[in-house]
């Protein structure tokens, strides 16, 4: 995806700008749909968030704001309270896209997902008692907190069940 978008790297001169091969069909939506709104994670900084301005921010708004202008659509950002109501807007049709989730089982039952355009890898946080490297299989009866309605939710639920997960 990273390939197809933006190379060779954006320098803000529109004739250095990779051009996009779009289907009729996509130039026809992308007509009847001039500005897509997308719902950000609003805790989810450095990665996207709203700043104290109240502006989308953040990698995935950076790299959003450049599909739109290689694309060819306005963005429109819709700030919601928590990333359950983020989800919920994407379902209701409030929004058009969110710009960073993982495509888990349970997500692709229900939405479609481009290629990814980045990987974050996700970290345990203990306290200053737990000495060692610490891993998921060992982890059995403990309680581990996940933002409610993250993809690791429902990755800990089907792969480590003995973990109690407790969403937050």
């Amino acid at each position: 995806l990273r390939n197809r978008w933006f190379y060779p790297i954006d320098t803000g001169d529109d004739k250095t700008a990779a051009a996009i091969a779009l289907t009729k069909e996509e130039r026809q939506w992308l007509k009847n749909h001039p500005v897509l709104r997308v719902a950000p994670d609003p805790d989810y900084a450095p990665i996207e968030f709203f700043d104290i301005q109240g502006r989308y921010q953040g990698l995935a708004a950076d790299f959003m704001r450049l599909v739109a202008k290689r694309v060819g659509f306005q963005m429109e950002a819709v700030q919601k309270e928590n990333w359950a109501a983020v989800i919920d807007s994407l379902r209701s049709g409030e929004v058009d896209f969110i710009a960073a989730n993982a495509a888990t089982d349970e997500f692709l039952k229900e939405f479609i997902y481009s290629d990814a355009y980045s990987q974050f890898y996700d970290v345990i946080i203990t306290n200053d008692g737990v000495d060692g490297k610490i891993e998921l299989e060992n982890l059995s009866g403990k309680e581990v907190l996940v933002a409610e309605g993250w993809p690791e939710v429902h990755f800990l639920k089907n792969n480590y069940p003995e973990i109690k997960v407790i969403e937050i």
